[in-house]
């Protein structure tokens, strides 16, 4: 894959330089895209805002390790639509609920869809034993990471205990795998840092982070992912949100779905649900938490929760980088967390920036979302180990 003409480079890294014509035909020659294969413009490295030579005023982004889509959850007859994140430029999705380790095994050279990587089924126990036995079933199963939830569901349902929680990561590290850990409340966070979690999935919710978080974080070097849009989810149907009439989405959504979500029944329930009304309330605090925890120097992954109905694979994670730029951080740094440090918190090789030996994994625009994250739906075309992306 070359890339002829000069033109600004957004690596992925934070920062943008100028490269000539022959700088730059050298720094995409090797980027190849998919795991364990070269690497490819699009989930890589990602170079936002580089004019390509003749296209005329196109930007390309190495994007989204890339946009690295936290709990994608959709199927369709079984199996991931990796077609459909694609076209929305999503190039690598970590599935933290299923297990879909068949797909993720079909990686090759001529890889044309987003890369799979899975956490198999959320570990579910009652008791240290049963948890080991049951993370030792998901190891068997050659799953990427092990996912646990300690949350009560504001109060609905029974909450993991510590012992049992401490048997799950215990167990997973001794299996060679990093333990994801879906949380709501700030002293669960606390608490799971202190148990050797790997990574904190969703946003702390019910207060402001402390300084107490920090220096966990700090010290463990462990990433915290916000998922904003799942909170949005939870309450936005209970009108009719603005976005249904964005043609970016509806180019890709079934009609039918739209009108469901605008039946006024289904409204009427979501204003009066009780817990979609405290996600709403509690959205501002996962802001500020996201800014402060950025601001102190803690990597933010970008994640989404999408594939339950009506969060929608792809499209959502616009919403979230929109969202993250509300929150206070910078477009640039917005992309930086999509693709190269969401890449790293995993401790996913090959992609999430561009440079030699990495995939190449990208993303062309036609304006550029380093300048405004809104035009991150610009796509022109999306690449994934250096293969185009078909009906984009």
């Amino acid at each position: 894959t070359r890339v002829a003409g000069a033109g600004d480079v957004a690596e992925g890294r934070g920062h943008r330089r100028r490269i000539d014509r022959r700088r730059r035909q050298g720094l995409v020659e090797r980027v190849q895209c998919g795991h364990g294969l070269p690497v490819h413009p699009h989930g890589v490295g990602l170079p936002v805002g580089l004019p390509l030579g003749s296209g005329g005023g196109k930007h390309l982004s190495c994007e989204r390790q890339g946009r690295l889509g936290l709990d994608v959850r959709r199927r369709r007859e079984g199996l991931f639509d990796a077609f459909e994140g694609c076209a929305d430029g999503l190039h690598r999705a970590v599935e933290l609920l299923g297990a879909y380790h068949l797909l993720r095994d079909r990686e090759g050279p001529d890889l044309n869809y987003a890369r799979i990587r899975v956490a198999g089924p959320v570990i579910v126990a009652d008791t240290p034993e049963q948890a080991a036995e049951r993370v030792n079933a998901a190891a068997d199963m050659n799953v990427d990471f092990i996912k646990i939830r300690v949350d009560d569901n504001l109060g609905a349902t029974e909450k993991m205990t510590p012992e049992v929680y401490q048997a799950v990561i215990d167990t997973a590290h001794e299996r060679g795998l990093k333990l994801t850990a879906h949380m709501y409340y700030l002293d669960d966070a606390k608490a799971l840092m202190n148990a050797g979690a790997d990574f904190l999935a969703h946003s702390v919710r019910d207060v402001d982070v402390d300084q107490e978080l920090i220096d966990l974080l700090t010290a463990s070097g462990v990433c915290y992912s916000p998922t904003l849009m799942r909170e949005v989810s939870t309450y936005v149907y209970e009108s009719r949100p603005e976005w249904f009439d964005e043609p970016f989405f509806r180019r890709e959504v079934d009609p039918a779905v739209i009108a469901a979500l605008e039946d006024p029944a289904r409204q009427e329930g979501i204003r009066n649900s009780r817990s979609a009304q405290i996600y709403k309330a509690q959205l501002p605090t996962a802001m500020r938490n996201v800014k402060a925890l950025h601001d102190a120097g803690i990597r933010i992954a970008m994640g989404t929760d999408t594939g339950p109905a009506a969060r929608f694979q792809g499209y959502f994670e616009h919403g979230e980088m929109d969202l993250m730029v509300e929150s206070g951080m910078t477009p640039m740094q917005t992309i930086v967390a999509s693709t190269r440090d969401a890449a790293e918190c995993l401790g996913l090789e090959g992609v999430g920036t561009l440079e030699a030996g990495n995939f190449a994994d990208f993303v062309v625009y036609t304006a550029n979302p380093a300048e405004d994250i809104g035009n991150s739906r610009t796509i022109e075309s999306v690449w994934i180990a250096g293969n185009q992306v078909p009906e984009v």
